[in-house]
């Protein structure tokens, strides 16, 4: 068994919380038979626990104050009913949401896995064992969001601080992985494992993320290509965000434009290149010369 971190007092019971039985302490390696199974595994998983806790809690407060600092330095140009707001999308956009909505979805899972736990030992409760989830939930979303305002507001380098938030709590699940499995038997029957490899999984995905956009906005290791953005057009779905883009969003401002007079052809504006039917006619000359030659 790996070393054991010895808790003592009851400073700890607020996250700890108080062991099934006489004593007030944690975990004592010396008073092993008189600690019942669960009780070891509590004793194992509670500093690792309070230990990934911290950073989720630090940089939660950090990605709020650089938020509104951003927001505050630059705002936004108001946006008129027809001019839609357009958004340069970053290297790995599609990939970030799709890793987004996996982390997002298997802290829910951690989350009710550590209240199910809770529920099952004995004594008093014991926060450790869905708190850090409950935070790292909450620093996801906030996450989600900082990332949405580097692209918006061009500032590739905030990615710097995402890139540490992720390699610090990769580290800390790790240790906390780590500390459990060399103190209970597991594989991957157990729920908690298997939520524990999945969370290591997107923290992996987030860093090789964050490490692709430094390296192709903040030190131009590739050729930027032309975003194709012309001067009338409107139509966005492209330079937008993926939920604005499955969700339509961002075409709200031709309704909020219909709604107040009946449109015109100008309010349209132009198609992107892609979208017009000289482009695609010869994607469809191309592809039938390959297939029929």
């Amino acid at each position: 068994m790996a070393a054991i971190i010895v808790l003592d007092g009851s400073e700890w019971n607020w996250i700890c919380g108080t062991p099934s039985g006489n004593s007030s302490s944690l975990y004592n390696p010396l008073e092993e038979t008189s600690m019942t199974k669960w009780d070891q595994v509590r004793a194992d998983s509670c500093f690792p626990n309070f230990l990934l806790l911290i950073p989720h809690i630090l940089f939660l407060i950090l990605f709020l104050l650089i938020v509104a600092i951003v927001s505050f330095r630059k705002k936004s140009r108001r946006r008129t009913s027809s001019s839609p707001k357009i958004l340069i999308r970053y290297p790995g956009h599609v990939q970030r949401w799709i890793t987004n909505t996996l982390y997002l979805n298997v802290i829910l899972l951690s989350i009710g896995e550590g209240v199910l736990s809770d529920n099952k030992l004995q004594g008093a409760t014991q926060p450790h064992l869905y708190l850090p989830q409950v935070f790292a939930f909450l620093t996801g979303i906030m996450a989600t969001y900082y990332y949405h305002v580097l692209e918006a507001r061009k500032k590739p380098r905030m990615a710097f601080g995402l890139l540490l938030y992720w390699v610090l709590v990769t580290a800390c699940e790790a240790y906390r992985m780590t500390v459990w499995v060399q103190s209970t038997k597991i594989d991957f029957t157990v729920v908690r494992f298997d939520v524990m490899v999945l969370v290591l999984f997107s923290y992996a995905m987030y860093i090789c993320l964050e490490i692709f956009v430094i390296a192709k906005k903040v030190f131009y290791l590739s050729i930027p290509k032309p975003n194709g953005i012309k001067p009338n057009m409107k139509y966005h779905q492209d330079n937008v965000s993926m939920f604005s883009s499955a969700t339509f969003l961002w075409f709200d401002w031709v309704f909020h434009l219909g709604y107040k007079r009946p449109l015109e052809m100008d309010d349209l504006g132009c198609l992107p290149k892609q979208f017009t039917s000289k482009f695609n006619r010869h994607r469809f000359y191309k592809a039938l010369k390959i297939t029929y030659c």
